[in-house]
């Protein structure tokens, strides 16, 4: 079983550990930081899981629920890598992140969606 569930366990999984299952207190990462970010952060919270948002704004709302928070741009690869390595997973809140920056987290980490499913 992957992160998310059977439906992406094939061969298009890729990076460390695609197939590892977020183990309780594990962090999911969230590129992005808005709305959907913390409701998100607020729902993993409540099945025993933190989060680690990377954000560019101060004032995005996840950053208030959040358990940690990186501040950088989607092209700042020490920061992304910084908080890829916080991470047990990364997922994103929003569809317009360059794919580079999931490129990079998934170096690290398992990354879903991946990159391939963000260039379609």
């Amino acid at each position: 079983m992957s992160v998310f569930g059977p439906h992406d366990a094939g061969p298009r999984s890729t990076g460390p550990d695609a197939r590892a299952v977020v183990p309780p207190g594990g962090v999911v990462g969230v590129l992005g930081a808005g709305q959907l970010g913390r409701m998100l952060a607020l729902a993993a919270a409540r099945l025993g899981l933190k989060t680690h948002v990377y954000s560019t704004d101060s004032e995005d709302p996840a950053i208030q629920v959040a358990e940690r928070v990186t501040r950088g741009g989607a092209d700042f690869y020490r920061g992304l890598t910084a908080f890829a390595k916080d991470c047990d997973v990364v997922t994103l809140e929003f569809e317009n992140v360059p794919p580079s920056a999931l490129e990079t987290a998934s170096r690290l980490v398992p990354v879903r969606p991946n990159r391939h499913a963000l260039e379609i």
